[in-house]
């Protein structure tokens, strides 16, 4: 059945407006994000297609958004059409990288993780910051891409732990159903459970 996709790190909480028919679902979102304060948590909404799940996850993040504005919102939809590698994480890293690009320099490169190339080697969308080393690492010159994608993934996850020591972040991906690729699974379950 198709699926929506919450993955709330931190956080605080007021009740939530009345949500016409899924109220009980938002207090279930709005539970796991309290729950997270100290702990990634994920959240799987799952059922048919036309029932809603986009509008609940919607209203839920406009909630959030009001309610707690130093919350870093990251969204994207995965698309049945589109073969991209990373198909869960392309959009929001397209999201990460204009939040980014919205800080202050000093802010911005303070978030970047000790290794930041890996992170244009992977998701190209990085080399639009101007806070990006100009030129490659030459460390990284002789690694295979196996072990670069490792490394790479480490230095996501570099990055989304320095923001989440900083302010709650929710990262919701639509239409998880869609994603297919291995590589985007392999990251989701690292990001869930850390080492």
């Amino acid at each position: 059945p198709p699926r929506s996709t919450l993955f709330p790190y931190t956080t605080l909480f007021r009740s939530p407006e009345d949500f016409v028919g899924r109220n009980r679902e938002l207090k279930l979102l709005y539970g796991s994000f309290m729950a997270s304060s100290n702990k990634r948590s994920i959240v799987l909404l799952e059922g048919h297609s036309g029932i809603g799940k986009t509008s609940l996850i919607s209203h839920f993040l406009k909630s959030i958004e009001r309610d707690f504005p130093g919350t870093v919102i990251l969204s994207g939809r995965c698309r049945e059409s589109e073969s991209v590698p990373f198909k869960a994480f392309d959009p929001i890293i397209d999201e990460l990288v204009r939040y980014l690009r919205s800080l202050p320099a000093t802010a911005a490169a303070a978030l970047l993780p000790r290794h930041p190339d890996l992170l244009r080697r992977l998701f190209p969308a990085f080399g639009e910051l101007s806070i990006m080393p100009a030129s490659p690492e030459r460390s990284l010159a002789n690694l295979d891409e196996q072990e670069i994608r490792r490394r790479a993934f480490d230095a996501l996850s570099e990055l989304f732990a320095r923001l989440t020591d900083r302010h709650p972040v929710v990262i919701a991906v639509d239409d998880l159903q869609w994603v297919g690729d291995l590589d985007s699974i392999a990251f989701l379950a690292k990001l869930a459970v850390p080492e």
